[in-house]
């Protein structure tokens, strides 16, 4: 609570959008204003629809951390382009729904067809004379740009088809349906302009994939990279945690809040292998103290001490950690977790004897570079008084 893991975590969210935090006040006990500023797209005008506003802010849900460039460029696109238009052939639905409300606040137009039950050829005329229509334009558009993407289900473009409208090989198509479909995958295969998109919809699918449509441009899926980093750290788990068959690390984690227990100890179990290490667990700077001093022969190879905790904090315990220490010749190595990261609050931690800090929210990647450096024998403990 407070401004200590929560803003951290806002401030990491809102970052990873492209926006920024600020802070402001009229003086200590004063209060103080925080204010969040974020890319976005222009909002619906006063008279969209409830229905498309619920349909659109649960649809925003998804992937934001990849929408927010990916929107960005498709909204420039469209402004460049005043006749940019979305025809949406789908199934009656919150996903037609959706779609059309945030194209329309991109600023393109949009011709939405519903469909109801198992589609008909006889109430998809109009969209194939749209469709040839398009196509002959597109023999004389020398830049291939487009400026209507068809968005249909699977199932109303095999029917177009198999009724003749061979056009749709040469117009922008975005395919719903899904990537286990293998009639959808076969008529991919022919169809130079069309890109597959599976449900359940993705903003930043949806983006990528439209602007790559009115682009001409071919569209590539993108590596994870939460995927890469995990399979890093797995890979990095075999390899540092089965090292010459030593002993298993003692490691101390000091933390009053049983989701941040939770969280370090699945980290270090990650990084490292579960069966490598031996964790344990203080709920608060008294307990934390009684474990790290109980026993002078079994030291711990690291503890990780929280900073604030009711009773006795961190500072405190660290304090008296070294002043043990100095009984009997040896030293720990103590890393601070805190929310604040600052120059004073670093200072404090470093003064109070701690050897480094990490930030909360905690970061695999920190945490997989300090493990590796405490099984190389890299890290440098405080030299016992």
């Amino acid at each position: 609570g407070g401004t200590g893991l929560g803003l951290a975590i806002t401030k990491k969210i809102v970052a990873s959008m492209g926006g920024i935090v600020s802070l402001s006040s009229k003086g200590a006990g004063l209060g103080a204003t925080f204010t969040i500023l974020l890319p976005a797209a222009g909002l619906p005008s006063p008279t969209t629809p409830a229905s498309e506003l619920v349909s659109t802010a649960s649809f925003w849900g998804h992937s934001m951390r990849r929408s927010a460039s990916s929107s960005q460029n498709l909204a420039e696109l469209i402004a460049k382009d005043p006749n940019a238009c979305v025809c949406l052939v789908l199934a009656a639905g919150p996903t037609s729904e959706s779609i059309s409300a945030i194209m329309q606040q991109f600023g393109a137009k949009c011709e939405s067809k519903e469909i109801t039950g198992a589609p008909r050829m006889e109430d998809l005329q109009d969209v194939k004379r749209k469709i040839e229509a398009d196509a002959k334009e597109r023999t004389l558009n020398v830049d291939k740009k487009f400026h209507r993407v068809y968005v249909l289900e699977s199932e109303v473009a095999m029917l177009l088809h198999k009724n003749g409208c061979t056009e749709l090989e040469q117009v922008p198509v975005l395919i719903l349906g899904s990537q286990k479909s293998t009639k959808a995958a076969k008529l991919m295969g022919k169809w130079t302009q069309s890109i597959l998109m599976s449900r359940p919809v993705k903003m930043s699918n949806l983006t990528r994939k439209t602007h790559c449509l009115m682009t001409s441009q071919p569209f590539e899926e993108p590596v994870n990279d939460e995927h890469k980093k995990s399979n890093g750290a797995t890979t990095a788990s075999a390899a540092v945690g089965q090292q010459q068959g030593v002993a298993k690390l003692r490691i101390l984690v000091v933390e009053d809040h049983l989701v941040n227990q939770k969280v370090a100890v699945a980290m270090v179990g990650k990084i490292l292998g579960k069966d490598n290490v031996e964790i344990l667990i203080a709920n608060d700077g008294h307990e934390g103290l009684a474990k790290a001093t109980e026993k002078s022969e079994v030291l711990f190879d690291l503890i990780f001490m929280d900073v604030q905790m009711p009773g006795m904090d961190g500072l405190e315990a660290t304090r008296r950690i070294r002043e043990w220490e100095s009984t009997i010749n040896d030293s720990y190595f103590i890393v601070a977790l805190t929310a604040h990261a600052n120059k004073t609050d670093i200072e404090d931690c470093l003064g109070a004897g701690m050897d480094r800090y990490m930030s909360k929210p905690l970061n695999l990647a920190d945490m997989k570079s300090l493990l590796i450096e405490l099984k190389t024998g890299q890290l440098r403990k405080k030299k016992a008084v």
